[in-house]
């Protein structure tokens, strides 16, 4: 019985996640600092961590990392910052670091049911099936 609800929970997120896309949730669009703010330019210290963060997240994403925890210590209120650490600690197979940044990016957009969905894929990977399902019932009410 536990074993077809499991599968049921996965069956159901998958599904989910064909109807609301996740990388939406990543997206590049920054909520923070709009284009054209003047503070917003090479000299600043956010735009020159962004800009360093952009060059060696591919290649060194554990210093990438670093970044981004730096950002989000300037900026805790730019959804941007832990959007994009939720997805690298997700490459980086940091489970348990991805859920803590999902979550603050919940906080700041708590109608953002794409996080929410992300938030329970995580849960659900770490075998978190209740915490996962609440998330899901949630979901599907709203």
């Amino acid at each position: 019985m536990n074993n077809s609800k499991n599968k049921l929970l996965s069956h159901t997120l998958l599904i989910l996640g064909l109807i609301l896309p996740v990388q939406h949730a990543f997206s590049a669009d920054s909520d923070f600092v709009k284009e054209g703010d003047a503070a917003y330019k090479p000299g600043n210290p956010i735009y020159d961590r962004w800009d360093k963060f952009y060059k060696i997240e591919q290649s060194q994403p554990e210093q990438a990392e670093k970044i981004l925890i730096e950002l989000s210590q300037l900026t805790p209120q730019d959804i941007k910052v832990w959007k994009s650490l939720t997805y690298l600690q997700i490459r980086l197979n940091k489970q348990n670091d991805a859920i803590q940044s999902v979550r603050k990016a919940e906080q700041l957009a708590p109608q953002d049911d794409q996080l929410k969905l992300q938030e329970a894929y995580l849960l659900n990977q770490q075998k978190r099936n209740k915490e996962a399902l609440a998330l899901f019932k949630g979901l599907s009410t709203s």
